[in-house]
């Protein structure tokens, strides 16, 4: 199985899982590089990997997880070139945070039957508290487009 991935909070620690669940192909797509500001919540930032890219920086992780894993790296996911990033991917795990890449891996993931799982979040003026948890509002969305099909599960609903 390939997959795709921004590696930031969210796809940081999807890609870890994958790969430690067996997954050996990745397609790493991310055009930044790691910042003291991400410590608080990038699985892969520390002080010694500050300046450096992410997609290089996760590589090297998922090759001490398992040294078979192969990559394809892209700093950038435009109308021209997503064709190429698609190619060979089994599955998408969309963790964007720009509205038009969401856009356009969305629709091409749709138009070649790639199924996508998404996981977002968008910042709020302030946290809703629910129990004991704060959170910046988001959603997660497992889209399975069969009639019928499909969940959306936001927190603090029940």
């Amino acid at each position: 199985m390939r997959g795709r991935l921004r590696l930031g909070g969210l796809g940081g620690v999807v890609v870890e899982n994958l790969a430690r669940l067996g997954v050996e192909s990745f397609v790493l797509v991310d055009h930044g590089t790691f910042e003291p500001t991400n410590s608080n919540r990038q699985i892969y930032s520390f002080t010694d990997t500050n300046g450096r890219l992410k997609t290089e920086v996760t590589e090297e992780f998922l090759r001490r997880i398992n040294p078979a894993i192969r990559t394809r790296k892209y700093l950038t996911m435009t109308d021209q070139n997503i064709g190429e990033v698609l190619e060979g991917v089994d599955a998408v795990a969309l963790s964007i945070d720009d509205i038009r890449a969401i856009v356009t891996l969305s629709r091409a993931a749709r138009a070649k039957k790639i199924p996508l799982i998404e996981g977002w979040a968008v910042a709020q003026e302030r946290p809703r508290f629910h129990g004991r948890h704060a959170h910046s509002g988001g959603s997660l969305r497992f889209a399975d487009h069969r009639p019928g099909r499909g969940e959306h599960f936001r927190p603090g609903e029940p």
